[in-house]
């Protein structure tokens, strides 16, 4: 009998694993009201540079190159920690080399690579020689990672229904067609723009921001968040969702133009973007004070370490450095802060060790 409930025990603590059910771990967060500024020290000042205009996508490799797309310029530009010097990176056209708009851009230790919207993928080397091009097959927004020849793109899946629009992370190899490995929603909306004297233009889709995608090569998984609740996923390199952090918080804040556009929408994420520093995840989510984002560190099994106030007013809309918002981003280490009041971007080391 007592070896009848033992095994029954065990069926219990193991089923839901055997159903392939993934664990949530609930975290109750500080509240914002009681978080310090995350402490900075300014490192570069690109906002006096004239050779930058409007800086979006920055991404930095150990080596200090510095790799953004100038969207006025309509250039893709590098430069360097340590000192401003600018070179161009491919150039504007349809060409071998060439891109028409840049969606994304990420590098390692020997390339850059580039997304196009003309479902391209560009790679060119650290001096900026171009080397290969290839298509992609579906609307990309841009490549997250690499890992020899697999490339991994985020990109819109599917907007044939407004409430059931998606973007997925994509596994791409050349030649070979692309495979979706995750899904999460998107939060669109259909309506018209309107001028300042209140005339309404053509109808479109808006969106209230995308998903925050995030590969973890290190740790062989894909880290999301597309939730109105604070919600991080990770799953897999094939997938399957490993486990989710859930925190307790207040309902993500609109942005005034956002209350306009969304009027009774009530869905927005909660999350706006994340990071990896070193083996720390660090989370940017739509809750502010002043417009001031908050800043929540994790390690990679999900325990909360620490949680700041980012010392920099951000736009609420979405994710990913925009040109034309005031936007923080975390790479290699450094915060890159940009506000479209000033050309140029400003970057900072954080004083305490993260």
């Amino acid at each position: 009998m007592k070896a009848i409930i033992v095994f029954l025990v065990m069926v219990l603590l193991f089923l839901p694993l055997l159903n392939g059910e993934n664990k949530t771990d609930k975290i109750k967060l500080p509240p914002i009201e009681t978080l310090k500024e995350l402490p900075l020290e300014l490192v570069a000042d690109f906002t006096e540079n004239e050779d930058i205009a409007s800086p979006a996508l920055p991404i930095m490799n150990a080596k200090g190159d510095l790799f953004f797309y100038d969207w006025k310029l309509s250039q893709v530009t590098k430069t360097h920690l340590e000192n401003q010097e600018v070179k161009a990176i491919g150039r504007q056209g349809e060409g071998p080399g060439e891109y028409i708009w840049v969606l994304g851009i990420c590098t390692d230790d020997q390339n850059v690579y580039i997304t196009d919207s003309k479902r391209k993928l560009l790679c060119f080397d650290l001096k900026g020689k171009y080397k290969w091009e290839t298509r992609t097959s579906n609307d990309n927004r841009g490549v997250i990672g690499v890992n020899g020849e697999i490339y991994y793109m985020e990109g819109i899946v599917d907007l044939s229904k407004l409430d059931k629009s998606t973007q997925g992370f994509f596994e791409f190899q050349k030649d070979k067609p692309q495979r979706l490995i995750v899904d999460e929603p998107l939060f669109i909306l259909l309506g018209s723009a309107s001028s300042p004297t209140g005339k309404k233009g053509a109808v479109g889709i808006f969106f209230l921001g995308f998903p925050a995608m995030l590969l973890d090569l290190k740790g062989d998984q894909i880290i999301t968040a597309a939730e109105p609740d604070y919600q991080i996923n990770f799953y897999d390199l094939q997938g399957k969702t490993k486990k989710s952090i859930q925190c307790e918080t207040l309902k993500p804040q609109f942005s005034e133009g956002l209350k306009k556009i969304a009027k009774n929408k009530k869905n927005i994420y909660a999350v706006m973007d994340i990071f990896l520093i070193k083996d720390r995840l660090a989370v940017i989510s739509n809750y502010f004070i002043q417009g001031k984002p908050r800043l929540d560190l994790f390690d990679m099994k999900g325990k909360l370490i620490a949680s700041y106030l980012m010392p920099f007013q951000v736009d609420k809309r979405g994710h990913r450095l925009s040109g034309g918002a005031k936007t923080v981003r975390f790479t290699q280490g450094y915060v890159i802060y940009k506000d479209p009041d000033y050309s140029g971007f400003k970057i900072y080391r954080p004083k305490i060790t993260l």
